[in-house]
């Protein structure tokens, strides 16, 4: 509240140095919880954990306030996403793909139509989980 304006600039990073830890545990635990409440397609939880690890790269890049810690946060998610798409059969992802992959999780090199199919399957089978019963 009396911060001055360089008290306010090193509380920011900070808060921005710790943000993406503290954005995927929220994730892990929502998807657990989720999972104990509706049946989740294995395919569509990795679709997403592609687009929040490729959003997350993304973001720790753009972090003023990167410390070491971060950069090695981000690094070991890196390295999964790209073990993730070589066991698939694609390259590595790029920088300048990840936004596509955290748009869409689309993998590098992966037509838009496969991509929409894939998309579209997951809606559908929405419709079909929803009608299973709970675990």
């Amino acid at each position: 509240m009396f911060s001055g304006f360089d008290e306010k600039l090193t509380q920011w990073r900070y808060l921005y140095g710790r943000l993406p830890y503290v954005l995927v545990y929220l994730w892990c635990i929502l998807e657990h919880i989720g999972e104990t409440l509706s049946i989740t397609v294995p395919e569509y939880m990795l679709d997403v954990h592609r687009r929040i690890v490729a959003m997350m790269i993304l973001s720790t890049l753009r972090t003023v306030a990167i410390n070491q810690q971060l950069a090695h946060f981000a690094v070991k998610h890196e390295h999964c996403l790209n073990t993730h798409c070589a066991e698939r059969g694609f390259r590595n992802p790029r920088m300048s793909d990840l936004k596509r992959m955290a748009l869409t999780a689309a993998f590098l090199g992966e037509p838009d139509a496969d991509v929409a199919r894939r998309l579209a399957g997951f809606h559908a089978g929405k419709e079909r989980s929803d009608s299973a019963p709970p675990r």
